[in-house]
């Protein structure tokens, strides 16, 4: 483009094709110069933190008894949560399993749905935390109401009528009501709805979703997970996350 520009400028001997190589040498120059001030070191920096990052993510897990998985395709829907029924082009990432059944399980999550007649595809991206129930309990879903993309998620999966249950909209049964409030009553739909999450009880697990990847990088992310698991396990009396 800088040689195009300067061909144009020095030998071109019209005026309009005069500023017309000035103006595509000056571009280049700029994206020249923005692809070393930025680019390159952006490139040398993930290039450096991609290794770092994962040797502390496998070191983490190997010291509490996880399994780590960098990513995994999952042609088939690897849960029964809602997320992992849905779309195409399914790809969890970041995922430390604890060992043992039943798991806990948290990561990274992306698929896309179609749209426009399947022309187009709308990506969706999650943080998720899976909690095993000790006790069987009716499938439910609580969403949040301010996440609005688990509003169009939902209105799919689960025609159920809603109801409110401030701040989050309830889809169950009638008849299973009395036992989600059980099991969810108490300060923890409080707790959930300040970290922004959204749950759902399939089949014998408490899922957990945050409208956003989970900065996974960070010690004080895992920290936190690590502590509400080992929380809500104990809450729920089921296999103890210690991290």
């Amino acid at each position: 483009m800088i040689a195009v520009g300067a061909w144009s400028f020095f030998l071109d001997p019209t005026r309009t094709f005069h500023y017309l190589g000035l103006g595509v040498a000056i571009v280049g120059i700029l994206l020249f110069a923005f692809g070393l001030g930025w680019g390159i070191p952006k490139l040398l920096d993930v290039c450096v933190r991609q290794p770092k990052r994962v040797l502390a993510e496998s070191s983490f897990a190997e010291a509490n008894s996880f399994d780590f998985t960098l990513s995994r395709s999952d042609t088939r829907a690897a849960h029964s949560g809602i997320l992992f029924r849905l779309g195409q082009e399914r790809v969890a990432f970041e995922v430390m399993r604890l060992r043992g059944a039943p798991f806990v399980e948290w990561g990274n999550y992306r698929f896309s749905t179609p749209t426009n007649r399947g022309k187009n595809s709308t990506p969706w991206a999650w943080g998720y935390l899976m909690i095993p129930v000790a006790k069987k309990i009716p499938n439910a879903l609580l969403r949040l109401k301010s996440v609005k993309q688990m509003n169009s998620l939902s209105a799919v999966e689960l025609p159920i009528a809603a109801t409110s249950v401030e701040p989050f909209e309830l889809r169950c049964s009638p008849e299973d009501r009395p036992a989600i409030d059980s099991l969810l009553g108490g300060h923890l739909l409080e707790s959930l709805a300040r970290q922004h999450f959204t749950a759902e009880i399939a089949d014998g697990y408490l899922y957990l979703y945050r409208a956003e990847l989970f900065a996974l990088s960070k010690p004080e992310t895992v920290a936190s997970l690590a502590r509400l698991a080992t929380a809500l396990t104990e809450r729920f009396g089921t296999s103890q996350c210690r991290a």
